[in-house]
């Protein structure tokens, strides 16, 4: 009867299975701590030096420090994986002979 809802639901799953299944993937890499690279090169074939267990992999992932951004003036404040505030990085001050 609606033949355009049955297109849209066609499309709609043609698009999600290869979202699906590269969302799958990266979860397994998350899991075993691995980057795509080493998945594919088959860098530890035994046993990858880096993992820690896929609860402490999916942690660590989740709430890995951020590093400190490279763009001045666009921190306002940061908190943790865990809603916590963190400290505020402070900023070196510039040299001594630099022209301000």
């Amino acid at each position: 009867q609606r033949p355009g809802l049955a297109g849209l639901a066609a499309f709609a799953g043609c698009m999600l299975l290869p979202l699906g299944n590269l969302a799958c993937f990266h979860c397994y890499l998350i899991a075993r701590n691995a980057t795509t690279n080493e998945e594919i090169t088959g860098s530890f074939p035994e046993r990858n030096p880096f993992s820690l267990g896929v609860c402490r992999n999916i942690r660590q992932f989740l709430c890995a420090y951020e590093e400190p951004s490279a763009l001045e003036g666009m921190e306002v404040g940061s908190v943790d994986c865990w809603g916590a505030p963190t400290q505020p990085r402070v900023r070196a001050p510039p040299p001594l002979d630099a022209e301000v």
